[in-house]
């Protein structure tokens, strides 16, 4: 799970989910990732744990 924030940065996550009702979901943060622009945007990888995001000075990069 990530977040992108309004400062440029984006945030992941570890996200566990149990069965049932009463169980409520855990959330881990694993990292705060950020570039020398700020990061507008940010894509998952639909086939390959990977994404990719695009920066204010029009440069994309790809984490892996």
């Amino acid at each position: 799970m990530s977040l992108k924030k309004n400062n440029g940065k984006i945030n992941l996550f570890y996200s566990k989910f149990f069965q049932g009702l009463y169980n409520k979901p855990s959330f881990f943060p694993i990292k705060e990732i950020s570039n020398e622009s700020k990061i507008v945007d940010m894509v998952w990888s639909e086939k390959k744990p990977w994404f990719f995001t695009y920066t204010q000075n029009n440069f994309s990069v790809l984490y892996t």
